[in-house]
């Protein structure tokens, strides 16, 4: 250990001080101090790859089933239901004129009736037949007084079914047809027509005039 001899002169005397020590033992560790402030967040990171597709969950459990709908069928509705339940269908009475008047070519159809009712529209059972009374008239053509006229008539859904006159101007007269109705429900119109034809045609020719309807059930 190596010591030092100090020697000090104050004021004019020789002051003997003792030799200087080793360094004391390092002191106890301070206490920790306080948490300085939270810093300002950093960036957000770039955003990492997608990763894959899970596998697919197990199939769940198949619904209800629904309530059968109604179905009366092509221009009909549900009116109401049967003591069985079950619906009962009728159709929506159109708006049709029960004559036909075409001036410009000397005819007229008039007073239309389905069946033994008081109006052109009835409703019938299919497959069943019925009748189509009307009154008719036709004048003299000026151009052509020999023109052999006929009246044609049917369901306009389909070729005429006949001609309820064929002859010479001038007629005035009354017809009854009869129809068989349709198998399949639904509303269906019958009209007429005139033509200047040798007989009676298979197909319509010119202007069909819609002059009854029936409801097939």
């Amino acid at each position: 250990m190596t010591r030092v001899l100090t020697v000090m002169l104050i004021a004019g005397a020789a002051l003997l001080v003792g030799c200087k020590g080793d360094a004391g033992a390092a002191g106890a560790l301070g206490a920790t101090g306080p948490t300085g402030a939270t810093g300002p967040q950093g960036p957000t990171g770039l955003q990492g790859p997608t990763g894959p597709q899970g596998p697919t969950g197990p199939q769940g459990i198949p619904g209800t089933s629904g309530l059968a709908g109604i179905a009366c069928g092509p221009g009909l509705v549900v009116s109401g239901f049967d003591a069985q339940a079950q619906p009962v269908c009728s159709c929506q009475p159109p708006n049709l004129r029960d004559h036909v008047e075409i001036p410009a070519d000397f005819w007229w159809v008039a007073s239309v009736r389905v069946n033994t009712t008081t109006s052109n529209y009835a409703t019938v059972d299919r497959n069943t037949t019925f009748t189509v009374s009307l009154s008719y008239e036709h004048r003299v053509i000026g151009a052509c007084p020999a023109c052999i006229i006929e009246f044609q008539i049917g369901y306009t859904h389909l070729a005429p079914q006949g001609c309820f006159f064929e002859g010479f101007a001038p007629v005035t007269s009354t017809a009854t047809v009869t129809f068989t109705a349709p198998s399949q429900p639904g509303l269906y119109f019958i009209g007429v027509t005139r033509t200047l034809a040798l007989s009676c045609l298979t197909a319509w020719e010119g202007t069909v005039y819609p002059i009854a309807a029936v409801c097939v059930i």
